[in-house]
């Protein structure tokens, strides 16, 4: 009965994995959809671009 409850969890946790990974990629899409619409209003892909590279890596100092 312990092992098959133990891989429930297992398949639990890999589905919550999966969840957290799409809803990542779904925010990330977001933000270079609303990055690209930015740019038709007029201002530069670059500093999108590097704003959101400075918010998603880690500061390191």
């Amino acid at each position: 009965r312990a092992p098959t409850t133990r891989r429930l969890t297992l398949v639990e946790q890999q589905r919550q994995r999966q969840r957290r990974q799409r809803r990542v990629l779904h925010n990330v899409n977001r933000r270079i959809e609303h990055a690209n619409t930015r740019t038709r209003e007029g201002t530069t892909v670059a500093t999108t671009a590097t704003a959101t590279q400075r918010h998603d890596t880690p500061r390191l100092s």
